[in-house]
């Protein structure tokens, strides 16, 4: 998934933007096989004493959304103002919550419901039906869709998570990694993730079993050590071993023999990224902390901004490659502007509307446009305070003159966002 982070800007004023971060998980493992021999989907996620509830086994997919390191909210209803997809597919809900439509899945497959994460209502999706078949046997993918309010202005956000379903190996089982209290993030250098291993076949859960375990390719020595530690099926993380993201791999063992593997992530959510932002106005260097931007006639402030480190603005993280600008009226209505607005405040980078859920790039006047393209070229890199010149940037200028004040009204505000291609 590709990273953003956003902050907001204003020709007065320049708050002080901390990271947003989103990412969907679950409440169980995700996994799910086919045992052909025994026709029955591994575990079992089905109720069929009480559709739509699911069984101990079925996953909850929630959505965990924070402003650096405080739980964040989704702008609106945490059940009904965001908009989940399964394979692609928006999902349509009836008034039980149960989704209606079946273009990918049977009808009553999944409920929307809510999530308390860190005393905040979340999205959340359970999973109350069997997604394995012998007509599906590969990977499925659950999306969301949303918005959370920054600085009063609303931001999209997506995000999708896999889903993976295969036949079951010869062996018939299917190993999982399950999180204690469904906790797979790390948000400091001394909180602790714990994960632990089971091991299914059709008839249910199996305990005689042997395991070990690896993280990002390195197979775990010994029972304790000062950044892990690990149980005869079960292992436990600190924050301070992982670095963005820690890949586990549990491979499961009967009579000495392999007969499964699991593999989840843990994601580090520490707000270690800081998106660093400078201005000159007539000469003077502004910087990420300056209280405010005032601009007499004729004056023109231009704009730098970049990801670096929180303690380092020197530096630079290059896989933010793409930086734009939302620009915005004055005033507490805080209207887009349109195709040509923009070009009347001399704005040039390709602009960008609106199309579905989509953004596509535009050239026509009345188009109303969500984001502008400033991201640095080699003929106009940015050049932070220590002197090092970088293209891993977004500039823009904006003067203070009758075109702006056609376009802006008494004053200019936005975001500003970095984005990573990929």
């Amino acid at each position: 998934m590709s990273k953003v982070v956003s902050n907001r800007i204003n020709i007065s004023f320049i708050e002080d933007g901390k990271n947003i971060h989103g990412a969907l998980t679950a409440t169980g493992s995700l996994s799910q096989g086919w045992d052909k021999n025994s026709n029955a989907a591994v575990p079992n996620w089905y109720n069929s004493s009480s559709p739509g509830t699911g069984t101990a086994y079925s996953p909850t997919i929630y959505l965990e959304l924070s402003l650096g390191s405080s739980p964040k909210a989704v702008s609106g209803d945490a059940k009904t103002s965001v908009t989940w997809t399964h394979n692609g597919v928006d999902l349509v809900f009836g008034n039980n919550d149960l989704n209606t439509n079946k273009n990918t899945a049977d009808e009553g497959t999944f409920l929307r419901t809510i999530r308390t994460v860190n005393g905040v209502d979340m999205p959340a999706l359970k999973i109350v039906k069997n997604l394995a078949s012998p007509g599906n046997l590969n990977l499925d993918k659950v999306g969301i869709r949303g918005s959370v309010e920054l600085g009063g202005v609303l931001v999209d956000f997506s995000d999708d998570i896999t889903i993976p379903i295969a036949e079951l190996s010869g062996s018939g089982y299917l190993g999982t990694l399950e999180f204690t209290d469904q906790k797979a993030t790390l948000a400091g250098d001394s909180d602790t993730v714990t994960a632990t291993a089971k091991l299914h076949k059709a008839g249910g859960e199996v305990s005689d079993f042997t395991m070990e375990f690896q993280v990002n390719g390195t197979t775990l020595t010994g029972t304790s050590q000062n950044n892990y530690e690990v149980g005869a099926k079960s292992i436990k993380l600190y924050g301070r071993y992982v670095v963005d993201i820690a890949t586990i791999t549990a491979i499961f063992k009967v009579n000495n023999e392999i007969v499964a593997t699991a593999i989840e992530s843990v994601n580090d959510i520490r707000d270690k990224e800081y998106l660093w932002i400078q201005y000159t106005v007539s000469g003077g260097l502004g910087k990420n902390d300056d209280p405010d931007v005032t601009l007499r006639e004729n004056q023109t402030v231009t704009y730098g901004f970049w990801m670096a480190t929180s303690d380092n603005i020197e530096n630079i993280d290059t896989s933010f490659d793409k930086f734009e600008f939302q620009p915005r009226k004055a005033g507490s209505d805080g209207a887009l502007l349109t195709v040509a607005e923009c070009n009347s405040a001399g704005l040039s980078g390709t602009k960008y509307k609106m199309s579905g859920s989509n953004l596509v790039p535009t050239t026509t006047d009345s188009d109303t446009v969500y984001w502008v393209d400033v991201t640095a070229t080699n003929n106009n890199k940015v050049t932070t305070p220590g002197g090092i010149s970088t293209t891993n940037a977004g500039t823009f200028a904006i003067t203070h003159d009758d075109d702006t004040r056609a376009a802006f009204g008494s004053g200019v505000s936005g975001l500003i966002r970095a984005r990573t291609s990929n």
